[in-house]
């Protein structure tokens, strides 16, 4: 999460290890699933996009 947000790789690992280790276990499973939900999401969103160029081709060459 933290290295998307262009945090350099040693300082989201660095801090990606402390909350783990200080935050519940609970909160910990929600940051979880929530990032699971966005991953998620972002691929739903680029498939589509992949598949919206694909079948706009199709159509300009039936245009065509």
């Amino acid at each position: 999460m933290l290295r998307t947000d262009r945090v350099s790789p040693e300082t989201a690992n660095h801090d990606a290890c402390r909350m783990e280790h200080t935050i519940s276990e609970e909160s910990f499973q929600k940051i979880q699933e929530l990032v699971k939900k966005i991953k998620k999401k972002i691929h739903q969103r680029n498939k589509w996009k992949n598949n919206g160029n694909a079948i706009k081709s199709v159509v300009r060459s039936f245009v065509r």
